[in-house]
């Protein structure tokens, strides 16, 4: 059996509102965020293009072991209390998602379910669940 590990984070997006908006919104400061017209800098200090949208990543799940439906279904009761928050940010023309990502330890078939109850307890916070999966090489 694979050993699967994961993480989870809450992420905000919006096309006109600023990170501080979303970060006011939520009632919590982002691990990272940026603002729609906000210059980007690569990380040798060199400016890039500008932000065309804001972004807020909010720490949820730090890294577990197992199923990340398990996960999600904590997450989703750790982040009920937001509902208002989230629907606030959709009304405004935002995206408010869970980001899982998932750690495999080999290339074997993974494969996951959610429950009915649960996406639709996702669906009733106005959550999207992103899910990215990636294999780690041992050594």
């Amino acid at each position: 059996m694979s050993d699967k590990r994961y993480t989870i984070s809450l992420r905000t997006t919006h096309p006109t509102k600023s990170a501080k908006w979303m970060e006011e919104a939520i009632g919590q400061v982002a691990r990272r965020s940026r603002s729609v017209g906000e210059i980007r800098i690569a990380p040798g200090g060199r400016a890039l293009d500008v932000n065309r949208e804001s972004c807020c990543d909010f720490n949820v799940l730090p890294v577990q072991r197992g199923a990340f439906t398990f996960g999600v279904a904590s997450a989703a009761v750790m982040l009920s209390h937001h509902e208002r928050a989230f629907a606030r940010i959709r009304e405004e023309g935002g995206v408010a998602e869970l980001f899982v990502r998932v750690f495999i330890d080999d290339a074997s078939n993974t494969a996951f379910a959610l429950e009915p109850a649960l996406m639709s307890r996702l669906v009733t916070l106005g959550l999207r669940l992103s899910l990215d999966v990636s294999l780690e090489e041992r050594q």
